[in-house]
């Protein structure tokens, strides 16, 4: 009996060991399924008015830019504190000085010439006067009175000869005197004070801070989204010029500036096919305002553009992600199946894709990548938070 004992109590053992690792399992079915469908991130599609906007970039440069130079030589004897690089001035403001005595002494010359040809002009007028008398009563010879008056006329060749001399005496006497064409800023100087300069020498490089332009590269679509005639200038034309907005990052700082198209340039680039559009900014520089008000657009900046166009109405606006180049939207339909539709495109950019046709107001469009996507496959899918479209998550089978 006690050899029986150890073998019954193992089998008795094992089989309570086996009845309670039956009873720790789960039964049939209770087990969580596994969710086989592709997931994706939709957006629910909603018409709306919305303004086509078009995005581009450029650099700034100054409306206008000039070389100053010396119309006259001599010695400079004045030069101005703003012309500096980066100096400010003002309209007519007098940048360089000149030495201006041998102008003076040339003008001194110039006006006595002309009153002495003045005075010999008078000589020879009365001469002519008394010549034409006496032949007329036969006691000159008509050999005298030509004579006579070709003296006249020479004289008053020689007047009128001084009298142009004295002008240029008085321009050249005036140009000594270098004045600001237009206000602006200077780029760089090429001129102090000792230096002799001759006519048509580069004294400074300045250009005008009431305007800055932006040359913007658009495509013939683009001008069709902004409304924009190929050969446009809003001086001459009645469409109002378009609006834009300048964005750049200056020392960890987003600037932006309002500006406006004011022209297209005359022709296509050969290279690219693109337009220009120039953009214009009311004082760049805050002169007006104060510059300690405003943030300064300096030539050279480069800036992103977003140029408004015109406004539509029923346009299904999405992220550019929704977009396949060649297979067009991925759908998903009531049934949760994956629907592919051939849509027509409005416009796309880097960041959104506008839709004419081809969806309908409420449909779920897909935005996130889908592997190998078919026609009717199932799908599983989550609401993106874009904007007024609320997030939700579809409830997984348990």
């Amino acid at each position: 009996m006690r050899r029986v004992l150890p073998p019954l109590t193992i089998v008795v053992v094992s089989l309570l060991a086996a009845w309670a690792m039956i009873l720790s399992h789960d039964p049939p079915g209770s087990e969580a399924t596994v969710d086989l469908r592709t997931w994706a991130e939709v957006v629910v599609a909603e018409p709306r008015s919305t303004t086509l906007r078009v995005e581009t970039q450029g650099t700034v440069e100054p409306r206008m830019e000039a070389d100053l130079v010396a119309e006259v030589g001599g010695r400079v004897v004045d030069v101005s504190p703003v012309l500096e690089a980066g100096g400010f001035f003002g309209a007519a403001d007098v940048l360089v000085r000149i030495d201006d005595r041998d102008y003076h002494n040339a003008l001194a010359r110039a006006r006595a010439a002309r009153d002495r040809a003045r005075s010999e002009l008078r000589v020879r007028n009365k001469a002519r006067d008394r010549i034409a008398s006496l032949s007329k009563q036969g006691l000159a010879s008509d050999s005298t009175f030509d004579d006579a008056s070709s003296a006249a006329q020479i004289a008053a060749a020689n007047l009128a000869e001084a009298e142009a001399a004295v002008a240029k005496a008085e321009l050249d006497l005036e140009r000594s005197v270098i004045a600001a064409p237009f206000a602006g800023r200077v780029r760089d100087r090429h001129v102090g004070v000792g230096q002799f300069v001759l006519p048509g020498s580069r004294l400074a490089r300045i250009y005008a801070t009431d305007v800055a332009e932006v040359r913007l590269p658009l495509s013939v679509d683009d001008l069709v989204f902004l409304e924009l005639p190929l050969a446009y200038s809003a001086t001459s034309s009645t469409i109002p010029a378009p609006a834009a907005t300048l964005r750049a990052e200056v020392a960890g700082r987003e600037l932006a500036w309002q500006a406006r198209i004011v022209r297209t340039e005359g022709a296509l680039d050969p290279m690219t096919r693109d337009v220009v559009a120039v953009a214009q900014v009311e004082d760049p520089f805050g002169v007006k305002a104060g510059a300690a008000q405003a943030a300064p657009l300096a030539p050279g900046l480069f800036v992103r553009a977003e140029i408004v166009g015109r406004r539509v109405d029923g346009v299904f606006e999405l992220p550019a992600s929704a977009y396949r180049a060649g297979r067009g939207l991925m759908v998903v339909d009531g049934e949760d199946r994956l629907r592919i539709r051939d849509v027509r495109v409005l416009r796309q950019d880097a960041r959104r894709v506008f839709v004419a046709g081809g969806i309908e107001a409420g449909e779920r469009v897909v935005v996130s990548a889908v592997e190998s996507p078919i026609e009717g496959m199932e799908m599983r899918v989550e609401v993106r938070a874009d904007g007024a479209l609320a997030k939700k998550r579809v409830e997984e089978p348990s």
